[in-house]
């Protein structure tokens, strides 16, 4: 194919591109620069091509028969193009030849970066040469499967290319750092790509607040936040990234912290290729919703990853003696020494983080990285005490520390005064003592800094606030979570504390590009906005010849709490072998569950249920019901028994496994099964989320602005 072809033309013209890194005349920087453009050019050609097969439906292609079809409009049709495994590979090899632009640029360093960045682009490009992006079928074909439903939503059109711009400008940043040790140039770039570090922190931020709206308001996961290990991934970059920003005052004024500018970059391309990778592995299936499984892959992407992490380490170890000839122009004082130490503890969280990745490898179970998360948390917690506690004796600020603290003892009153149930919750007095540092770190921030109105200090007060209300919506959150499963039939009203709800007598049913969706619009009474009109629905669809249903939750976002709602494909009755279930003022219990195959593979079913009203053990009813299987599993005979206790019919619908049966009753075919969370706090996630974004954009505007200015004042 033409687009494949021009997929094979860059990696060759890359590879000539690296062999003329090395020739030291000025011919060969200028065959680099004519390489590298040749590479770049080819590869958007190739990008536009496979954006163009989606755009005009050309389902002979595998990759747009298996991610798209008809029903899409133009913007769900690009957004498909990068929803596979070829599509995410090539929109990092597109955001890679932007930072291969940049690097032309360097007049000083233009070989050796070219020569880093071309690696890491022939490194992604024949991954996705073996992932065939063009692979196309024998036969015409008419219409495609479709995008997963999971990913069918505005955010897949900016979500992950914000992930592959941060971590294209993290490949640059160590490969810069890497061409600088190559040419012996040690430190002197360290302050010119600066700005690389605080887009990559932009893209980060923006792709894991993006992301968690994105699961909190789709997904019936029931949070903003799972520690999914693509999840702690990105926060494991973000607070690596984060550490350096907070290292370059050391390194500008005392020369201090200097060598991680070298290894953390080695840590950036190591773990943005290692998560990458580990979720194509197959490895990882069962643990994330990230997942491009390929298990063919496993070996040669480890082998990828520990090249990555082996060469440049070795080629760092043989130079350290260098580096490490140029001595700091000042000791530090304890009071920076303590701050150093400080900005130290964000890199211990990224390790953590990282290794909490990495456990479910070979574990096979996340669960057991639970004990990593809490540790995590509890290290998060200690370093923002610490740098808190930093702050104010660096500063000396005696009069901001009694404001900051009055703000802080009012917030905490505020907070206790709209959630009561925080004074019944375990460990109060550490959520009191959390709730209230993280009261005095947001309001030291804006004490501080509220006077001084440009563009760095309103981001530096925005993104530095955002972790003290991401504190609070946690430590509000978390203990008060609660949830209830309701019955909701038509024109009757339910009530689940000061909530309403009522289910409206009408069904809408629409078509999706792949199967129907059915909504139940739900009329909530809320003491805090009043009646709202809420639709959840359920996604039917097959894929793959398997058939699903999808819970679209329905959201309603409060200043107190938040409300998540639920629905359920099904509203019968599980019971396990001696476990008693409360439905509808009815306790039921199965009694005796009996399974045993006889002639041609047919199976016969038995199974002894009592009932009785809730507090009435005296009104007990025991009913026997049996059933025959095909071997296809399909039930021939009719299981249904009349309940006097229940004074309605008792079907016996499916067997979940031996000793698990699902049972339902008629009326229990016009409710319909809806879980409703109740997340107090959320309000804080929320604004926190959007604060880090007008930050980190802030400071990067601040960071565009002095350019603009030199070059205003050369002109005047």
């Amino acid at each position: 194919m033409v687009g494949t072809f021009f997929l094979w033309a860059s990696l060759a013209t890359a590879w000539m591109g690296i062999l003329f890194c090395f020739f030291k005349k000025e011919n060969g920087r200028k065959w680099v620069f004519f390489f590298v453009i040749v590479s770049v050019v080819f590869v958007f050609i190739a990008f536009g091509m496979y954006v163009y097969v989606f755009v005009q439906n050309q389902f002979q292609y595998v990759n747009v028969w298996n991610h798209s079809n008809r029903a899409m409009n133009s913007l769900q049709l690009i957004a498909c193009s990068w929803s596979g495994q070829s599509g995410s590979l090539f929109l990092w090899l597109l955001c890679t030849q932007i930072t291969l632009l940049i690097a032309l640029k360097d007049t000083l360093l233009r070989n050796e970066i070219s020569f880093f960045l071309l690696l890491l682009h022939s490194i992604i490009l024949i991954l996705l040469l073996q992932a065939q992006p063009f692979q196309t079928h024998s036969m015409q074909i008419a219409d495609g499967i479709g995008m997963n439903p999971v990913l069918s939503h505005p955010l897949m059109v900016t979500h992950p290319p914000f992930a592959f711009v941060s971590y294209a400008f993290l490949g640059l940043y160590c490969s810069v750092g890497m061409g600088a040790l190559l040419k012996k140039q040690e430190f002197h770039w360290i302050s010119r790509y600066n700005y690389a570090l605080y887009i990559a922190l932009f893209g980060l931020t923006v792709t894991m607040v993006l992301g968690s709206l994105w699961a909190y308001e789709i997904t019936g996961w029931g949070g903003y936040w799972s520690f999914d290990p693509v999840e702690s991934g990105s926060l494991s970059l973000w607070f690596s990234v984060l550490m350096l920003i907070h290292l370059y005052p050391f390194f500008q004024k005392w020369q201090k912290g200097r060598i991680w500018f070298y290894w953390i970059p080695i840590f950036f391309v190591f773990s943005m290729f290692y998560v990458s990778f580990l979720i194509r592995s197959g490895l990882l299936e069962s643990f994330t919703a990230h997942t491009y499984a390929q298990g063919s892959l496993v070996v040669v992407l480890y082998g990828i990853v520990v090249l990555l992490l082996l060469v440049p380490s070795i080629f760092l170890w043989r130079n350290y003696p260098r580096l490490s000839l140029t001595p700091c122009k000042k000791e530090l004082s304890k009071v920076h020494q303590w701050e150093f130490f400080t900005i130290l503890m964000l890199g211990f969280l990224a390790i953590l983080l990282f290794w909490q990745v990495t456990l479910p490898v070979f574990t096979k179970q996340i669960q057991l990285s639970d004990v990593l998360i809490q540790i995590f948390v509890g290290f998060f917690l200690v370093t923002v005490t610490l740098s808190l506690y930093r702050l104010f004796w660096v500063k000396q600020g005696f009069s901001i520390f009694l404001k900051s603290n009055a703000l802080a003892l009012l917030g905490v009153l505020f907070l206790y005064w709209q959630y009561p149930g925080l004074n019944d919750i375990p460990h109060a007095l550490l959520s009191a003592y959390v709730l209230y540092i993280a009261f005095l770190w947001s309001f030291y921030w804006v004490v501080q800094y509220i006077k001084k109105m440009t563009l760095r200090s309103l981001g530096m007060v925005f993104v530095h606030v955002a972790i003290g209300l991401l504190l609070i919506g946690v430590f509000v959150n978390t203990p008060l979570l609660a949830q209830e499963v309701v019955f909701l039939t038509p024109d009757t009203t339910h009530s689940v504390g000061p909530y309403l709800f009522s289910q409206k007598n009408e069904v809408d049913t629409v078509s999706m590009y792949i199967g129907h969706k059915k909504t139940s619009p739900i009329v909530c009474v809320s003491p805090y906005s009043g009646t709202t009109i809420l639709q959840p629905s359920l996604w039917h669809y097959s894929r793959n010849f398997i058939n699903y249903s999808l819970p679209i939750p329905a959201m309603l976002f409060q200043w107190k709490e938040d409300l998540q709602i639920i629905p359920f494909a099904e509203s019968g009755i599980l019971l396990e072998e001696d476990e008693v279930v409360l439905r509808d003022a009815y306790e039921y219990q199965l009694l005796d569950f009996e399974s045993a195959a006889f002639e041609k593979g047919f199976v016969l079913e038995k199974a002894s249920i009592r009932i009785h009203k809730s507090n009435q053990p005296a009104s007990a009813e025991e009913i026997h019901m049996q059933r025959i299987l095909h071997p296809s599993g399909k039930q021939l005979t009719h299981a249904s028994v009349y309940s006097n206790v229940a004074e309605d019919y008792v079907h016996w619908v499916d067997t979940m496994d031996k000793g698990s049966i699902v049972l339902m009753l008629d009326r229990d075919q016009m409710q319909n099964k809806f879980e409703i969370r109740f997340k107090p706090g959320m309000f804080w996630v929320r604004s926190a989320y959007w604060l880090l974004i007008l930050g980190c954009l802030f400071l990067i505007l601040s960071l565009i602005m002095k350019p603009l200015k030199k070059m205003k004042k050369r002109v005047q």
